[in-house]
């Protein structure tokens, strides 16, 4: 019987160290694959957007997107195909202190809404060479704008957990964008 108890100890113990090796190798590959998509040659350009979440009473809590067409990455033109997304763009150096200026002045510019953003990112999604970091932003003052100058095709108040993938401005912020949307609309910290 005591054999069988070392025994299954010792099995214990290694599937527990593979276990544990098995996490390390997968976090160091993880976060490899995480940093290398910056490449070392390019700057990080940095980007800043709001994820703006409010109760719409009959309709539900909603988050305010943009609709923009969507660029060719080849030619950089756009598309006729309509995209939605959180408000947002790049940093003007010499316009811009920082990425959470950047946040509010590109809603602004986007939406007609002027906003106050918590002082730290909800989120920072990396992709290639750009860093976008999305701040949690409550509207101050609504004012018209014209979409003349901007990018934005359109304002619309959705529930993104309604949207397909393709719908999305980048698809790849969908999930974190629509979990943090359903953290802030149920009053949850994000």
């Amino acid at each position: 019987m005591k054999i069988v108890t070392i025994l299954f100890k010792g099995v214990w113990y290694l599937l527990t160290a593979i276990g544990l090796f098995v996490t390390i190798w997968q976090g160091w590959l993880y976060s490899k694959a995480y940093f290398n998509q910056v490449q070392p040659d390019q700057e990080l350009m940095q980007a800043g957007g709001c994820l703006i979440v409010e109760d719409h009473n009959d309709n539900g809590y909603l988050m305010l997107g943009v609709l923009t067409h969507l660029k060719n990455t080849k030619d950089g033109r756009r598309s006729d195909q309509l995209v939605f997304g959180p408000p947002g763009g790049g940093m003007k150096k010499g316009v811009d202190v920082n990425v959470k200026a950047t946040a509010i002045r590109e809603t602004r510019e986007e939406t007609g809404y002027t906003v106050e953003a918590i002082p730290t990112p909800l989120h920072v999604f990396l992709n290639n060479n750009t860093a976008f970091s999305l701040f949690e932003c409550k509207i101050d003052e609504e004012k018209p704008v014209s979409l003349r100058d901007s990018e934005a095709i359109g304002v619309v108040w959705a529930d993104p957990t309604c949207m397909k993938t393709e719908a999305w401005r980048f698809p790849g912020q969908q999930v974190k964008i629509t979990d943090l949307y359903g953290d802030l609309a149920s009053g949850s910290e994000p």
